[in-house]
C-alpha cells in the first residue's frame, strides 16, 4: 500500500489538478514523484505570488522545478497576481533578472501604487471636495511611486527586526540586556513584566542602531509613505471604498487605542504618539499586502482585516465578549502599562527618522502635494480639461476592489437619564502617562 500524500492545499483550487482516482492504486491521490515536470510547471504558473511563496517553502518538488524555470514561471506568476497591469509588469532589461528578487519587488511597488492612488479619497469629505490622485497605470506617477515603494522597504526591515527579537525566549533577552535571571525567577510577576520591558527596549535600541546605517533619501520616503498611510486610518462615516463588493451594513466600532477617540488619529499615528505606530511597526506591510490585495476581495472579512487585527491584538489577553465593555461603554484600558510601553518605544523610532531627514515634515508633505498638483497639469495639457474631469470620475480598474480604508465609528456620548451627557473618561491615564515620559 501506498502511504497517504500529504496535498498542499492551493493544489486543490487549481482548475484540473483535483484529486483523481487511480485504477491501480484505488482511492489514492497521483503523486509529486509521478508528475513530469510540464505538468508541475502548468501548476505553477497558475499560481499567485503568495502561493508560490507557500508552495517553495512546504514542498520540495514544486522548489526545484521552480528554480530550474524560474525564468519562464515568474512572468506568469505575476500576471496571475495583478491582473490588467501594466506598468508594474514592465518587463526586466534581461529576462536572466525574471528572479525571485524581481517577484519580491512587485510587492511594495504594489502598495505604493494602491497609497498613491488611493490618496485621493482621503479628502473626499473635506470642503474642496476629493483631490487629484495619481492612477495606477499613469506613467508620471513612476518615480513617486518608487519612493513611497522605498518607504515600505524601510518599514519591512523595522518589522523584521522586531521579529527576530520575538522569536527568542525570555532567557536569551535577560541574557543580551545582562540581566540576571536568578533573582527575577523569584517574582514571578516582576520576571514577566521585565521580559516584556527588555524586549521591547532592545527591539528599539536595534531599530535605532538600524536607522543610523539609513540614507537620508530613505528617511524621506519613510515619511512620506508613512504620511499617505496615515490618512487610510478613518474614524467617523465610512468612506466610500470604490469597491465592486457590496458593503457590509453594521455599524463600525469605535476608536478603542488613545485618548480623544481617534479624532486626531492620523497626526498621532505619524508622529508615533498611537498605540497603532506600534503595531504598524510590529507588524509591517504585510498586513497590508493582506487586506489591500492577498486576500479575496469578495470576502465580508478582507474590508477590515487591519482594523481587527489591531483591535485583537490590543485586547488580546481579554475574553472576546468583554471587548464590547471597553468599546462601547467607559473606556478603561485593559493594559494601560504595557500600551504606554509600547508607544514610549514607537515615538523615538519616528523621531530618529525625521531627525534624519534633511528637511521638515510639513516640506515633504508640500513636496509630495505638489507631485499630485504637476501630475494634475500635465494631465490637463496631455488629455484635456474634460477628458481629464472624466478621469478622475473613474477609479482605474486595477484598483477597483481594493478595501483601501481601516474604519472606525465616531464616539457617541452616552446620555444620562436627565439629559445630560456622559464623557467617556477614554484613558486620560494614558495621556497623562504618556505627557509626563515627553516632558
Amino acid at each position: 500500500m501506498y502511504p497517504e500524500v500529504k496535498r498542499h492545499r492551493f493544489l486543490n483550487n487549481i482548475p484540473g489538478f483535483k484529486r483523481r482516482i487511480d485504477p491501480t492504486r484505488g482511492s489514492q491521490p497521483f503523486r509529486l514523484t509521478d508528475l513530469p515536470d510540464d505538468v508541475l510547471i502548468a501548476v505553477l504558473f497558475q499560481c499567485r505570488i503568495d502561493e508560490i511563496f507557500a508552495l517553495r517553502g512546504t514542498c520540495s518538488i514544486f522548489r526545484n522545478v521552480f528554480s530550474t524555470y524560474s525564468v519562464h514561471i515568474i512572468p506568469s506568476v505575476a500576471r496571475c497576481t495583478f491582473p490588467g497591469s501594466k506598468l508594474l509588469l514592465e518587463p526586466p532589461t534581461a529576462p536572466s533578472e525574471y528572479n525571485l528578487t524581481w517577484l519580491k519587488e512587485r510587492i511594495p511597488l504594489q502598495l505604493a501604487t494602491i497609497l498613491v492612488d488611493k490618496h485621493r479619497l482621503i479628502f473626499e469629505e473635506q470642503p474642496m471636495g476629493p483631490r487629484v490622485g495619481i492612477a495606477a497605470e499613469d506613467a508620471l506617477g513612476t518615480v513617486f511611486r518608487s519612493r513611497v515603494a522605498n518607504g515600505w522597504r524601510v518599514l519591512g526591515r523595522l518589522s523584521i527586526i522586531s521579529s527576530d527579537i520575538y522569536k527568542l525566549d525570555a532567557q536569551d533577552i535577560l541574557s543580551m540586556s545582562n540581566k540576571k535571571a536568578t533573582w527575577l525567577m523569584v517574582h514571578t510577576s516582576r520576571y514577566e513584566a521585565e521580559v516584556v520591558r527588555l524586549r521591547e527596549e532592545l527591539v528599539l535600541q536595534r531599530r535605532l542602531q538600524s536607522i543610523e546605517t539609513i540614507s537620508m533619501h530613505e528617511a524621506e520616503d519613510y515619511i512620506m509613505m508613512f504620511m499617505l498611510l496615515s490618512g487610510a486610518w478613518r474614524v467617523g462615516k465610512r468612506p466610500r471604498q470604490l469597491s465592486t463588493v457590496a458593503s457590509v451594513s453594521k455599524k463600525d466600532p469605535t476608536w478603542p487605542f488613545d485618548f480623544g477617540h481617534g479624532i486626531d488619529a492620523p497626526r498621532m499615528i505619524r508622529k508615533g504618539e498611537s498605540w497603532v505606530t506600534w503595531f504598524i511597526l510590529r507588524q509591517g506591510p504585510r498586513l497590508f499586502w493582506e487586506q489591500w490585495w492577498s486576500l479575496p476581495s469578495e470576502a465580508p472579512e478582507t474590508t477590515d482585516h487591519v482594523r481587527d487585527l489591531a483591535i485583537k491584538t490590543f485586547f488580546s489577553p481579554l475574553r472576546p465578549e468583554d471587548h464590547v465593555t471597553h468599546h462601547q461603554t467607559e473606556f478603561s484600558d485593559p493594559h494601560e502599562e504595557l500600551h504606554i510601553l509600547q508607544c514610549t518605544c514607537a515615538e523615538p523610532v519616528q523621531r530618529a527618522l525625521q531627525e534624519k531627514c534633511s528637511v521638515s515634515a510639513r516640506t515633504l508633505h508640500l513636496h509630495y502635494q505638489s507631485i499630485y498638483d504637476q501630475s494634475r497639469r500635465e494631465r490637463l495639457v496631455r488629455i484635456g480639461a474634460m477628458a481629464s474631469a472624466a478621469a478622475l470620475e473613474e477609479p482605474d480598474p486595477t484598483m477597483l476592489s481594493v478595501p483601501f480604508f481601516i474604519s472606525f465609528s465616531a464616539h457617541e456620548p452616552a446620555k444620562r437619564a436627565q439629559g445630560q451627557v456622559d464623557a467617556f473618561t477614554c484613558a486620560d491615564s494614558i495621556q497623562s502617562a504618556f505627557v509626563q515620559r515627553h516632558s
